[in-house]
């Protein structure tokens, strides 16, 4: 599937401000949208003061789909009613496991969202590490109202109608 990606917004932002846009040509896969970007310049010598703006893609998808890091070190799957991730090395210790995770099933390994739910602990005997295209730093990636945004930083994901989330990364977590 080809995920569609959103530059609207921007375009208003862009008449708003008086400046120049600038729009990538089309890409056939998700992998090879690295580079693209849309740009907003500012306007020739003269002209109304705006600022300078780079906004990466956003990518719309609508079934499962499963990314990683730039890094590698975190990999999530996303779809409408959920989002999880796991991370592969981290400076800090274990995850509390869920009190209602089977015993014989492993947790801790990331952190997982249900849509209009809250954030919490991924208890699963599998793991979403390694696969699926890489999720460029300054790109995010959105199904329904969840929306994961990759940062050198973190990779963060919310559900941006209830606005609980989490934010994962080799440094530390934070569910909220």
């Amino acid at each position: 599937m080809i995920p569609e990606k959103i530059g609207a917004g921007l375009a208003a932002l862009a008449a708003v401000a008086g400046v120049v846009m600038a729009t990538p040509a089309p890409s056939d896969a998700f992998e090879t949208n690295t580079a693209a970007q849309e740009h907003i310049s500012m306007p020739p010598a003269g002209s109304t003061p705006a600022i300078a703006l780079v906004r990466s893609q956003l990518w719309l998808v609508d079934e499962l789909t499963v990314f990683q890091s730039p890094s590698g070190n975190v990999g999530c799957s996303i779809e409408p009613m959920r989002v999880r991730c796991d991370i592969a090395e981290r400076s800090w210790g274990p995850l509390p496991r869920p009190a209602d995770c089977h015993p014989n099933v492993s947790s801790g390994q990331g952190l997982d969202l249900d849509a209009g739910g809250e954030s919490g602990v991924v208890c699963a005997g599998d793991s979403v590490l390694g696969f699926g295209d890489i999720l460029p730093y300054g790109d995010a990636i959105q199904a329904g109202s969840l929306q994961c945004d990759s940062t050198e930083a973190a990779m963060t994901c919310h559900d941006r109608t209830s606005r609980h989330g989490f934010t994962l990364s080799r440094q530390g977590y934070e569910l909220f």
